[in-house]
């Protein structure tokens, strides 16, 4: 069976318009636990394709139903670095393709929610990141965008997750 972990994170709010150039997007975590947190991992990370990302369920497939019913087609494949000490933040690669789909949707609209899904692809490290209920250490995503009306700086966004099931 399939039993490699998949974890998604839901980020409400995102204040970006519909077809904005996405410049960068990375996620920041906090390391909470130090077992396993030097050891070698691959993560690959798929949007949820949907153009206003729904809150988690407690249906336990609900994160492997996004991932096989509606992901995107851009998806990066991350080698986080080792992680020594509790509080230490570790930064995803840039998941701007990703982002990019997401808001290039028809429906998309600004301050809708995004989410990204991790699943575990090898390796035997883990990174275990504080929760979303840590308000000071939870995720962050940061994207930095621009738009195509004239005269307008580059806009910088960071949220800090809503949700995350695991």
């Amino acid at each position: 069976g399939d039993d490699l972990q998949k974890i998604g994170i839901r980020f409400a709010g995102i204040n970006i318009p519909q077809g904005a150039t996405i410049l960068s997007a990375s996620i920041r975590f906090y390391l909470d636990e130090t077992k396993e947190s030097d050891k070698d991992l691959s993560i690959k990370i798929i949007g949820h394709k949907v153009a206003n990302s729904d809150t988690f369920s407690n249906d336990g497939s609900d994160i492997s139903n996004r991932i096989a019913d509606d992901p995107t087609d851009a998806f990066v494949n991350w080698f986080p670095e080792p992680v020594l000490s509790i509080g230490d933040t570790f930064n995803t690669i840039n998941l701007k393709s990703i982002a990019q789909e997401i808001v290039n949707q028809e429906e998309w609209v600004a301050n809708h929610a995004m989410t990204f899904l991790f699943q575990k692809i090898s390796g035997i490290g883990i990174r275990t990141a504080e929760s979303f209920s840590n308000n000071d250490k939870k995720a962050r995503l940061d994207i930095s965008y621009t738009t195509a009306e004239p005269n307008l700086e580059q806009q910088k966004v960071g949220l800090r997750f809503q949700a995350v099931m695991i």
